[in-house]
C-alpha cells in the first residue's frame, strides 16, 4: 500500500506486528496479536489467554489523564513534577483495579511532544507508579512511524498499553 509520497504506509497489521493488540482505541503493549476466533477456529492457548487477562486487569478502572507538566522559560518537560503527581495519586488511593494512568494523550499535550520526550515521560511514570497501577502511553500522531516507535518503546519499558487514535488528517 502506497501513500501519496514514495514512502510506504504502515497499515494496522504492522502496528500489531510491532507487539500490540488492538482493543478499541487501545493497543495492549507487547501482547499476543490474537483476533477473536470464529466459532470454527480453535481458542487461543491457555497461556496466551491468561496473559491477555492479566493485561486487561492492569487497565481496568477509571482512566486518569495526567497533564504534561513543564518548567522554565524553555518549557522543558518537568519529569520530577510528573513523578510527584503520580505519587500524589497513589497516596490518594489509586491502584490497579480502580484506576489507570493515561499520559501524553489529548490532555497531555501530545501535539507538542517529541517521541523521545513521550518515552522519557513513560519511563518516569512507570518508575513513580512502581507497578501499583496500570499505565498507558498516549501514542497519537499523524506520523505512523512515530506511533510504531512509541508502541515499541512503551512495550520495552513495560507500559500496560498504548492509546492510539485513527489519523486525524
Amino acid at each position: 500500500m502506497e501513500t501519496g509520497s514514495d514512502q510506504p504506509a504502515f497499515p494496522r497489521r504492522d502496528l500489531l506486528k510491532a507487539g500490540a493488540l488492538g482493543l478499541g482505541s487501545l493497543a495492549l503493549a507487547n501482547s499476543p496479536t490474537l483476533a477473536v476466533p470464529a466459532a470454527d477456529q480453535p481458542q487461543a492457548p491457555k497461556a496466551k489467554r491468561k496473559h491477555r487477562d492479566k493485561v486487561k486487569d492492569r487497565i481496568s478502572g477509571c482512566f486518569i489523564p495526567l497533564p504534561t507538566l513543564y518548567q522554565g522559560a524553555d518549557l522543558d518537560v518537568n519529569i520530577k513534577g510528573m513523578q510527584r503527581h503520580v505519587r500524589f495519586l497513589l497516596d490518594g488511593g489509586i491502584r490497579q483495579g480502580n484506576g489507570v494512568l493515561l499520559f501524553t494523550g489529548a490532555a497531555g499535550d501530545f501535539t507538542a511532544l517529541s517521541v523521545e520526550e513521550r518515552l522519557r515521560i513513560t519511563e518516569a511514570v512507570l518508575d513513580a507508579s512502581a507497578g501499583k497501577v496500570g499505565v498507558i502511553l498516549g501514542a497519537q500522531s499523524v506520523n505512523q512511524r512515530e506511533v510504531i516507535a512509541m508502541a515499541r518503546g512503551a512495550a520495552k519499558l513495560g507500559a500496560a498499553a498504548v492509546q492510539v487514535s485513527p489519523p486525524f488528517y
